[in-house]
């Protein structure tokens, strides 16, 4: 009980100093960031959280993952801490996703899902170019523009139209430092442009290669320091290699909207 007693308070002080942390990224700096990820899908946005809120966030996420031998640990909102984290970096995430000072006023922006990724020497892996193009739902109902429906870690996931999407965006918050070698993001400038691509975008036969139509973009590596958050668009195409360094790649990966979807639909918010 104690214990438990401890990490509220704990968490309660993170909220706090979230708060304040983040009141000061509201900047000319920021502004700028936001003008990039426009154009070119992803961004860091040279905001960073101090080192004691990322090691007392991290140290409870590995509490909460403890055991799990995933290199991916989906379901991270059900975390406290990290509740606490996506409430608070909402204010970024809606800057982000709002264009003007009317549309931030009108609209409201919320975290949906949270991945934990832990890329290290022996969970290392690559990811080959592609989108990030599904949205998690608490259930299935057959609706227009909805496509490609699964189910992964009993969670229902589906393809929601381009125009959910386009209201999306993510905040990577990394826990470590994430250089060149270190399996860093790396994305197609402007390719959130497009819109949903095809399979036939990609070449096959070498699956880090790129089609003709995608090779015309400019490739743009986004390494990142350690409490720094990166933010990326759902329709950039990415990427990542895997890590040569034999050091964790720590990341924790939220995505937020800024729409509503069609009744009954509704996020399944994990």
């Amino acid at each position: 009980m104690k214990d438990r007693q401890n990490a509220v308070s704990s968490i309660e002080a993170l909220d706090e100093a979230l708060e304040k942390s983040l009141q000061q990224a509201f900047n000319e700096s920021l502004e700028q960031a936001a003008r990039q990820l426009e154009l070119d899908g992803a961004v860091n946005t040279g905001f960073s959280l101090p080192k004691w809120q990322s090691d007392f966030l991290l140290a409870e996420i590995e509490k909460f993952i403890a055991g799990s031998a995933e290199a991916g640990s989906r379901g991270m909102l059900a975390c406290p801490a990290v509740q606490t984290y996506a409430r608070q970096a909402e204010k970024l995430a809606h800057f982000f996703l709002t264009k003007n000072l009317d549309a931030r006023a009108g609209r409201t922006t919320k975290a949906v899902r949270a991945i934990f990724f832990d890329k290290n020497p022996e969970k290392n892996w690559y990811v080959t170019w592609h989108q990030d193009l599904t949205i998690a739902l608490k259930s299935k109902f057959e609706t227009p523009g909805y496509s490609a429906w699964s189910i992964k870690d009993d969670i229902v996931h589906v393809q929601p139209p381009v125009e959910v999407l386009e209201e999306m965006v993510a905040l990577r918050l990394h826990f470590d430092e994430c250089e060149i070698d270190n399996g860093p993001l790396k994305i197609l400038c402007g390719s959130h442009k497009l819109g949903r691509l095809d399979s036939d975008f990609y070449r096959r036969e070498n699956s880090n290669d790129l089609g003709n139509d995608l090779s015309k973009y400019t490739e743009k590596v986004l390494t990142a320091s350690a409490g720094e958050i990166i933010a990326m668009k759902q329709l950039v195409v990415h990427a990542s290699s895997k890590s040569v360094k034999p050091l964790h790649r720590r990341v924790l990966h939220v995505e937020y909207a800024a729409c509503s979807l069609p009744s009954p639909l509704e996020f399944a918010v994990f």
